[in-house]
């Protein structure tokens, strides 16, 4: 999910400076950019047209601050609460979903994973009453875990059903760098 920016260019046509030649003796080159913040929304959200999420169906504000270059994000109605945004602009982002806490300050609790502009999996972080993380376990319910977001075969629509307890497996060993960096940005308490 990365912005980008579109630059167009006015030039000060021959005639103009002709007339205001007297007030100044320079041709300047104007440069006007827009920025276009691409956010990332619900499902059918992204615009294979636009290619971006819309403004009205964006669902998450980017946090101030990043993780090894990653994304946080916060949803926009209710910064609590967390759920992943199915769909985003970049092609195969890595999201770090945050909540506020009781302290006030973020706290990242999952990390999104995408491909092809849709989200496929889901990293839930539990952590222990000190903010220490608490690693996959089979016979723990309450530790960390990965979720497949399966692709609807009829829809298209990207989704999982929380319920579902055969969707509970074992986080992949090449995100330990990274969760570690979010067990220390968790302990120093941005906001």
């Amino acid at each position: 999910m990365q912005g980008f920016v579109r630059n167009w260019s006015l030039y000060i046509s021959y005639d103009m400076v002709r007339r205001f030649q007297e007030k100044t003796q320079r041709i300047v080159l104007i440069l006007i950019m827009t920025l276009i913040d691409q956010q990332m929304g619900a499902n059918f959200s992204y615009n294979k047209t636009l290619d971006r999420v819309r403004g009205k169906s964006r669902t998450h504000q980017e946090f101030h601050q990043r993780i090894d270059g990653h994304k946080i994000l916060l949803q926009n109605k209710n910064k609590k609460q967390v759920k992943l945004p199915v769909n985003s602009n970049s092609e195969s982002p890595t999201y770090l979903l945050g909540r506020i806490n009781k302290k006030g300050t973020v706290e990242i609790v999952s990390i999104g994973v995408y491909e092809k502009h849709k989200c496929t999996g889901q990293i839930d972080l539990k952590y222990d009453k000190d903010g220490s993380f608490i690693p996959y376990s089979k016979s723990d319910k309450n530790s960390s875990h990965f979720h497949n977001f399966p692709n609807g075969m009829s829809s298209g629509g990207v989704g999982r059903k929380s319920h579902d307890k055969s969707n509970i497996h074992p986080i992949d060993s090449k995100y330990n760098s990274l969760i570690q960096k979010i067990v220390e940005f968790n302990k120093k308490g941005y906001k």
